[in-house]
């Protein structure tokens, strides 16, 4: 009698393909976990720049509705105000700046917006009048400019991890499908070697 045909050859094909199938579908479900894990964690680093980039447009339009708001021809801002909102408008962009590489985008447009921006703003004098004041508002458009060009990539963005969270979707179907083929396959060649 061949090796081949005698039961111990049987037996240990019975044990070895069925550890074989399981040792690939392991590996495989450890790749598209990972695939999935990858997606989750953009998907939460997109959150954290989305809520930065909130927390920037509040402040903008709360600074602007403080300053803007009731101020008269004759009032006068005195420097430290102007300091105070030219410093935390500066934080809020530079969070947002660093949110953003975190999170994987191409700021090379953004950077160049804001780095206009920065430069076009005029250095506070030791009081504003409301001249000087609407002039700044006008330079402060360029700080708008940012923002647009911030609301287009996020825009992408969002479209990319739509499209991404759909294929997540697939890979879980994937995984469960090979869960089920690997284990058909396996009772199928147990049963086959038994006979």
């Amino acid at each position: 009698m061949k090796f081949t045909e005698s039961i111990a050859f049987k037996v240990a094909l019975m044990l070895c393909i069925p550890v074989f199938f399981e040792l690939t579908v392991i590996g495989a479900s450890m790749l598209l976990l990972g695939q999935i894990d990858k997606a989750r964690e953009e998907r939460r680093l997109v959150g954290e720049m989305m809520s930065a980039y909130t927390e920037l447009m509040s402040h903008t339009i709360k600074e602007y509705a403080k300053f803007a708001g009731d101020i008269e021809k004759t009032d006068v801002r005195s420097r430290q105000q102007v300091n105070g909102y030219a410093r935390e408008t500066q934080r809020c962009i530079d969070r947002l700046r660093d949110t953003w590489i975190m999170a994987g985008f191409e700021i090379g447009e953004i950077e160049h917006s804001r780095i206009t921006a920065n430069r076009r703003i005029s250095k506070p004098v030791r009081y504003f009048t409301y001249d000087l004041f609407k002039e700044q508002l006008q330079k402060r458009e360029l700080l708008m400019n940012v923002l647009y060009s911030m609301e287009g990539a996020v825009r992408k963005r969002i479209a990319v991890l739509v499209e991404r969270e759909a294929k997540e979707k697939e890979l879980y179907w994937k995984m469960n499908l090979l869960l089920l083929g690997s284990l058909a396959a396996s009772l199928l060649l147990t049963l086959g070697l038994s006979r």
